[in-house]
């Protein structure tokens, strides 16, 4: 049987989500769509398209499950709690039994469903299988990743080297394949640190895979719309991978009880190997495809500006900003270490 393959889009304001398209990518042999995670119960194609369903699920559950259209593979997948009741009704249970076991994100996602009699198993994130972009140098600048202002000033205080933030968060609209493109970029700004500070899951996971050092700092759990559910919340989202990665709670690290070098950050752990290699069995053995080298661009700064270009399609579309040459004016100001921010 021969099939197509799709890649999953997203229309949100967080860039972590394509990191999760980026890391799927790769066990593509070919792009035939862009399918937007919220409307995957109504895709059609003339064949059957297999689609790697890695992802935080969701925020319209009436779209779920997947249309026949959809070959799917569960794996590294995250329900949101207030949507999980959803899951066990007739039609969403019976799909997630026929497609399973489910490959779970988080050891609390694979308790929920395998307490409801869905078989499911801890699959970790498929963000641990991102490569290396092997065009990318190291640099001495560190970056702190959506973490409080108070904190950043701690991290300056306690580094010989440049300290630059940056958000995962999007303002301006893009389209899918400069979502993507933007998704890359940022990962090379991950890879090429002298080390990365942040309480997001998908820039501590590709920082694990970049061997990149990272500390997570755990700010807590906060929910809704617009808001960062993934940054704390141990028990939650980072459930069975809470041992991945240096850590340090945000009060303790306000407070300086903590013993991280910045100049001499150490090591990574090395258990999130095992996840990684399982991960990139099942994807190979689901698409029969894997490219391991990752030689995109090199130089990101100036690829964000060629993103930015102006787009007439589009431009009566968004409200985001009022022309490209005033975006990426402002972009200037923020990225050319004039603010000691990069801010996307």
């Amino acid at each position: 049987m021969s099939y197509k393959y799709g890649l999953i889009k997203y229309s949100s304001y967080n860039i972590g989500d394509d990191i999760q398209s980026v890391a799927a990518k790769r066990f593509l042999p070919t792009i035939d769509s862009y399918i937007q995670r919220e409307r995957v119960g109504s895709f059609s194609s003339d064949e059957k398209t297999k689609l790697i369903m890695n992802a935080w699920w969701m925020w319209e559950p009436k779209n779920f499950p997947p249309s026949e259209s959809i070959e799917p593979l569960l794996i590294s997948m995250y329900f949101r709690p207030e949507i999980r009741d959803y899951l066990l009704s007739g039609e969403v249970k019976n799909y997630l039994i026929k497609n399973g076991p489910v490959g779970c994100r988080d050891t609390g996602t694979a308790e929920f469903l395998n307490n409801n009699g869905i078989p499911a198993y801890f699959s970790g994130c498929l963000t641990l299988t991102l490569e290396k972009n092997k065009k990318i140098k190291k640099e001495n600048f560190i970056l702190a990743v959506d973490m409080p202002e108070e904190s950043i000033e701690i991290i300056k205080n306690n580094s010989e080297y440049p300290v630059y933030s940056l958000s995962r968060m999007l303002t301006p609209y893009l389209n899918s394949k400069s979502r993507i493109e933007l998704a890359e970029i940022i990962l090379d700004l991950y890879q090429s640190a002298h080390c990365v500070v942040s309480p997001c899951l998908h820039v501590v996971l590709p920082c694990l895979a970049f061997e990149t050092p990272v500390l997570r700092v755990n700010i807590g759990n906060t929910t809704g719309a617009g808001t960062n559910e993934s940054t704390g919340d141990v028990k939650g989202r980072y459930s069975g991978m809470e041992h991945l990665s240096h850590k340090v709670e945000l009060n303790d690290f306000i407070k300086g009880k903590f013993s991280y070098d910045f100049n001499l950050p150490p090591e990574n752990p090395k258990d999130y190997l095992k996840i990684r290699n399982d991960l990139m069995k099942r994807a190979e053995e689901f698409t029969g495809f894997n490219n391991p080298v990752n030689n995109k661009k090199e130089f990101p700064i100036i690829n964000i500006f060629q993103l930015l270009i102006e787009d007439k399609s589009i431009e009566d579309k968004v409200l985001y900003y009022s022309s490209s040459k005033s975006l990426i004016k402002a972009l200037f100001n923020k990225v050319i270490f004039k603010k000691n921010k990069f801010d996307f």
